[in-house]
């Protein structure tokens, strides 16, 4: 009797250690992403790969990510197409309440974060006549390291074929704007002064501040076609 006592008890803690051991490394990882994922998806559309990793899984319990890493593509944020997204977190700070209640990621902090996104050519245009240019007269060209707008301007009563040769800076924490630098009208160098007028009009900026997670800007790199921008955890 006391033998068959004893086997029940040694099954009892075999489970209630399967429970307290195994079921929160397997199941909380696997939970979590998928939510953040469904949310990610709703706020941004697009796709949203999200890979989480811990050591016993109760770190999620406590609202911390030890590893997490989260690919995107064919984001929209507000109008403005993100091609790809790539996060890679360690020791993510998150307000468990809100993503188990509200279904809403709210980032904290973390002890490392780093953020690569892409923006193509055609999606900055599409963004581009949206907000500044909705007669698209102009359109932006994005080449290895140098950025160009190319279009028409009615200049003393007369339409020119122009192209401004642009720069593309970082407003912290998170905005990029992109300035006309060189104004050229058939290779001819024209005054400042109508430069000004240019800024005036096509100064054009746009911020990725309103990401789910949000992010310092500290680099871009200007490709052809694309442009890269490189960011770490606010």
């Amino acid at each position: 009797m006391r033998t068959k006592v004893t086997g029940w008890l040694v099954a009892i803690i075999l489970i209630i250690a399967a429970v307290v051991l195994v079921v929160p490394y397997y199941v909380l990882p696997r939970t979590a992403a998928r939510v953040i994922s469904h949310v990610l998806r709703t706020e941004l559309g697009g796709t949203a790969d999200v890979s989480v990793e811990t050591n016993l899984g109760w770190e999620l319990v406590l609202g911390r990510f030890p590893e997490i890493e989260i690919a995107g593509a064919n984001w929209n944020l507000d109008g403005l197409p993100i091609k790809n997204f790539f996060l890679r977190g360690r020791n993510v700070q998150f307000e468990l309440l809100s993503l188990v209640r509200n279904r809403k990621f709210v980032y904290l902090s973390a002890a490392d974060l780093q953020v690569e996104l892409t923006i193509t050519e055609q999606g900055l245009n599409q963004y581009f006549w949206a907000r500044i240019d909705p007669e698209q007269k102009f359109r932006i060209e994005l080449v290895k390291d140098r950025a160009l707008l190319h279009g028409a301007l009615e200049l003393w009563q007369t339409s020119w074929n122009v192209s401004l040769a642009a720069e593309f800076s970082i407003r912290k924490p998170a905005a990029i704007i992109m300035t006309p630098v060189e104004f050229m009208i058939f290779d001819t160098r024209v005054p400042n002064v109508l430069l000004e007028l240019i800024n005036e009009k096509y100064l054009f900026q746009f911020n990725l501040d309103r990401l789910p997670i949000p992010i310092i800007l500290e680099r871009i790199e200007l490709c052809d076609e694309y442009v890269v921008l490189y960011g770490r955890g606010a």
